[in-house]
């Protein structure tokens, strides 16, 4: 008996042991996030500074007060929407039918839209309005582009049933950033002479393609890589609820993404008319 316990023994210690070892790996895999999730939040932190800081209205003003017609500034919105409309179904086709062609391809659209951002606010104080509309149009397409890309991958990298919590930082990140763009412009105006003018808002207008920089640096940092397929038993939960559909009137749990797409197709419009 004592030498069975002899033997036994270290079998016992080394089984525990290996437990433990899958314990602490199962914890690990749960509590670590992917590296796109923080290098999406580090990208959009600065996407929407960028945003908020040259946002539309002072764009918009800068071509007013330079070319003094109304008409010129729909005809920009309606170019650059229809871009959007025109570039985005050709990317997202692209980023599912060629995912591992991605990373390439976002690396060469964020070069270029830094540089097509630096020519742009090199001529936008050219009084050309069709070299200013040409470069904006090219400027709203790769920056279409590269938030198509980005978040093919990102959403990617998420675990099934993580997604709440992760879009819920993405949020609070971006109205961070949002409420950081007009503090640094109230910075730039303090500076340079509480004027609005055509010079004050072409210094924001270059100060603001500082923060495309770290953008494009985080394009080559990303890893073209999907989360593993193996179903956790959270997943294994959601799966079985799947079918578990809940009924409000006519509409149902697999109407939301429809409800939520006719959502944004008002809001957006109402947005653009405003």
């Amino acid at each position: 008996m004592i030498r069975l316990d002899k033997w036994t023994q270290p079998l016992y210690n080394l089984e525990a042991r290996i437990n433990d070892d899958l314990k602490m790996k199962k914890w690990k895999e749960k509590r670590r996030w992917h590296i796109n999730i923080i290098l999406m939040f580090l990208h959009h932190f600065f996407d929407r500074i960028n945003y908020s800081m040259r946002n539309t209205f002072l764009h918009d003003h800068y071509i007013f007060m330079k070319f003094k017609k109304n008409k010129i500034i729909g005809l920009l919105s309606i170019i650059n929407s229809s871009v959007c409309l025109v570039i985005s179904p050709i990317v997202g086709y692209y980023c599912d039918k060629h995912k591992k062609e991605r990373k390439k391809m976002l690396q060469f659209i964020s070069v270029s839209y830094l540089l097509v951002n630096i020519i742009h606010y090199m001529f936008i104080r050219t009084n050309s309005l069709s070299l200013i509309i040409f470069v904006t149009a090219i400027s709203k397409m790769l920056h279409e582009c590269s938030h198509v890309i980005t978040e093919s991958i990102f959403i990617e990298s998420i675990d099934r049933g993580k997604k709440s919590l992760i879009f819920t930082y993405q949020k609070l990140i971006s109205t961070v950033a949002t409420m950081l763009g007009p503090f640094f412009c109230l910075i730039l105006f303090y500076v340079y002479n509480d004027k609005w003018n055509i010079k004050n808002i072409f210094i924001i207008f270059q100060f603001s393609i500082l923060t495309i920089v770290p953008q494009t640096i985080i394009s080559f940092l990303w890893e073209n890589k999907t989360v593993d397929t193996i179903k956790n038993s959270e997943e294994i939960e959601l799966l079985t609820k799947k079918n578990d559909k809940k009924y409000m009137f006519c509409f149902s749990t697999k109407h939301i993404p429809y409800i939520v797409f006719v959502s944004h197709m008002i809001t957006l419009a109402g947005a653009g008319y405003n």
